[in-house]
């Protein structure tokens, strides 16, 4: 699958902290923000749970 480009807006605090996790980490930004989903996702509660996969799904259809 092609990589797409991916931007968000946040403090100029948060942008420092990615890049020095990433740093001290020794990690691509991609790899430490797949990380932080995968955690995020881990800890949705059922219905949570429910609506992200239903929401992947329906995303996955329309690429």
């Amino acid at each position: 699958m092609a990589k797409r480009p991916f931007s968000i807006r946040v403090e100029e605090s948060v942008v420092n902290q990615y890049r020095a996790l990433s740093t001290v980490l020794n990690k691509k930004q991609e790899e430490i923000l797949s990380e932080l989903i995968f955690i995020k996702v881990n800890q949705l509660n059922e219905d949570q749970r429910h609506a992200y996969e239903a929401l992947i799904k329906l995303w996955r259809k329309d690429n």
